[in-house]
């Protein structure tokens, strides 16, 4: 489905050589170097750039490229599509950051696929930035994330409100303190998520809001994977912010303790389900909603039973 002459121009912008784009695509090199003059024929642009022995994409090419991939990914969701309708099956894409992926959100989506078993469901874990820039693309065909995506092709509903909180090893002297103030938490080994994080943006805007900033804190560490933070808080190398919905099990547990923090504001945030404006399928995101309600309702009630 998807035009040679892009596929062409896609392996040439991705490994940077003609002769090996030749040999990519089992074509000659004349053969390629006429795909891409046919493609700057069609628009009216010079697409590379020889500088030295390095071959650049020109302005004008790097517009093409944004173009171009969301092409290539309209030409494979096509296939997949028609692939699935074979089959009579219905494919989604759908992203999430590592915190949604540490709640019941999986859970929620398995049972969605119980309830539609002509479904299946692929899992793409990234960064807001990745999410996003999927979702432009068309490579994805939802996403449940913190906050939404403030962009004209997207549209978001919001699934729930979200808390963080600073969790802290039961061994750490401030797992016994009924609160901490920011003070406080200067003197504490921070492992936090990325700065592009929807979590760590979430603590940063609270640092802000108490007139704080990030700089005057000791980061020990920076990773993304929530399920490796807790477990070194849990070894008690340090403490952190996430999700609190994302460290239940180890909060009723006994595994992790969270410590009120002293602020004007609360840490909070929107968990939102994002999706391309052009996403066909609006009955599938309000019945995620659903089954992610009944499942939140399911949850609190336990916790009711376990309090009595």
């Amino acid at each position: 489905m998807m035009d040679l002459k892009i596929k062409t121009f896609l392996t040439i912008a991705d490994v940077k050589s003609f002769t090996k784009a030749a040999d990519i695509l089992c074509l000659t090199q004349p053969a390629v170097s006429h795909q891409i003059k046919l493609l700057e024929e069609e628009f009216g642009i010079k697409i590379f750039n020889k500088i030295g022995s390095e071959l650049k994409l020109s302005e004008q090419g790097e517009i093409l490229l944004k173009y171009s991939r969301k092409v290539a990914a309209i030409s494979e969701i096509a296939h997949q599509a028609l692939a699935d309708s074979r089959k009579n099956l219905k494919c989604y894409s759908i992203g999430m950051t590592p915190t949604a992926e540490e709640n019941m959100i999986p859970e929620v989506l398995g049972q969605y696929c119980l309830q539609n078993k002509s479904t299946k469901i692929r899992i793409v874990t990234g960064t807001i930035d990745e999410i996003r820039q999927q979702l432009i693309d068309y490579g994805l065909d939802l996403a449940i994330i913190g906050n939404p995506l403030w962009d004209k092709d997207l549209g978001s509903i919001v699934l729930d409100q979200d808390h963080l909180c600073l969790i802290a090893s039961p061994a750490n002297p401030i797992a016994k303190m009924n609160e901490i103030t920011l003070s406080d938490l200067q003197n504490e080994n921070l492992i936090l998520r990325s700065s592009t994080a929807s979590t760590r943006q979430v603590f940063e805007a609270y640092l802000r809001s108490n007139q704080e900033c990030i700089g005057n804190f000791h980061i020990m560490m920076e990773l993304d994977n929530v399920t490796t933070i807790k477990d070194l808080v849990m070894r008690n190398l340090g403490v952190s912010i996430i999700s609190n919905s994302a460290c239940t099990a180890e909060l009723t547990k006994g595994k992790l303790v969270a410590v009120k923090l002293a602020g004007k504001t609360e840490m909070t945030r929107s968990l939102c389900i994002v999706f391309c404006k052009t996403f066909s399928h609006p009955e599938a995101i309000e019945e995620i909603r659903a089954i992610y309600n009944k499942l939140k309702d399911e949850e609190k009630s336990e916790e009711a039973h376990f309090s009595d």
